[in-house]
């Protein structure tokens, strides 16, 4: 508060300086009033009055709007420049060098303050930009493991299938749990369990062949990873290059019949022949690992949709 108080009554001070002595030496080149000397005592006199009797509640109210202060600041790049200007102007007809300097200057200094001005103005922009991107990553992506969430998910699988359908492409889901998984917390306690699906997402993620592939955590021990363009032989065959990914980690299990951790995978491809939803993917998906689940840590099931079979064909890999 003292600071304002401080910085208010100097800008006042300031003000009334510049304009009393300009109108007292405007009138002394055609007039030598005695009177005149009171525009040169008057700042003072009036500064001490406002030392004197200011009070906060008084710069409270003096206090300016947000609009003013942003009008203020995108207008200062020209106080100096115009200042600049205006005393070049005053003293062109007497003093021509110093008056050509003075404009001179004035035009610099303001292509100089605008330069900065729009450099920072796109600093920001490309700071914001980046923050809008880091944000939107973080949005997008599992906190743990550092692959895509269920958000983004949920978001590729219905714009893949819109585009599955628009161009009659094959499409598969593949739907991933960890076998024991509860087990394996229960014993190495869940630090452990959260290393443990850190590791099977960089497995997973390391192996997916193609740059459009997408590998997310569905929730909890459960991953999905969805094929693009992929139909039922093609995601059998990436079913088990994860399957056997995960397998070479050897995370010791001691719950597992193998003593390792090992994934169980459910397979749903959806064929040309027949438009794709997420709905129909992920339950079929869904039906497909719950039938595998049953032979944990050795073999899969899949399921394919086609339109003239009229039914879901059920298949299995090894």
């Amino acid at each position: 508060m003292q600071e304002r108080r401080f910085f208010y009554i100097i800008s006042i001070f300031m003000w009334i300086n510049t304009v009393f002595p300009a109108i007292h030496n405007h009138i002394l080149i055609k007039h030598d009033f005695v009177w005149l000397d009171l525009f040169i005592s008057a700042p003072y006199l009036l500064l001490v009055i406002l030392i004197a009797q200011i009070r906060s509640a008084d710069l409270c109210f003096a206090k300016p709007s947000s609009r003013v202060a942003r009008w203020v600041r995108s207008g200062s790049p020209i106080f100096v420049s115009f200042g600049l200007l205006l005393a070049g102007m005053l003293v062109f007809r007497t003093q021509l060098y110093v008056g050509a300097t003075a404009i001179l200057m004035a035009i610099i200094c303001y292509g100089a303050l605008n330069v900065l001005t729009q450099t920072r103005g796109i600093e920001a922009e490309e700071s914001l930009v980046a923050a809008k991107k880091h944000l939107e990553s973080l949005v997008g992506v599992d906190s743990l493991t550092g692959i895509a969430n269920r958000h983004t998910f949920d978001q590729m699988i219905d714009a893949d299938c819109r585009a599955a359908k628009r161009s009659a492409l094959a499409i598969s889901l593949l739907m991933i749990d960890v076998d024991f998984f509860k087990q394996f917390n229960d014993t190495n306690w869940h630090l452990a369990g959260d290393e443990c699906l850190v590791q099977i997402a960089r497995a997973l993620q390391g192996t997916l062949p193609r740059t459009n592939d997408l590998v997310a955590r569905y929730g909890g021990e459960e991953f999905a990873v969805l094929l693009p363009t992929t139909g039922e032989s093609g995601a059998s065959a990436v079913a088990r290059k994860l399957h056997d990914a995960v397998a070479k980690l050897r995370l010791l299990h001691s719950a597992s019949p193998l003593g390792f951790v090992t994934i169980s995978i459910g397979v749903s491809s959806c064929d040309s022949s027949i438009a794709p939803s997420p709905t129909r993917l992920a339950h079929t998906a869904d039906l497909a690992l719950y039938k595998a689940k049953r032979h944990r840590g050795e073999t899969g099931r899949s399921f394919s949709l086609s339109k003239k079979k009229r039914v879901a064909k059920e298949g299995s890999y090894c």
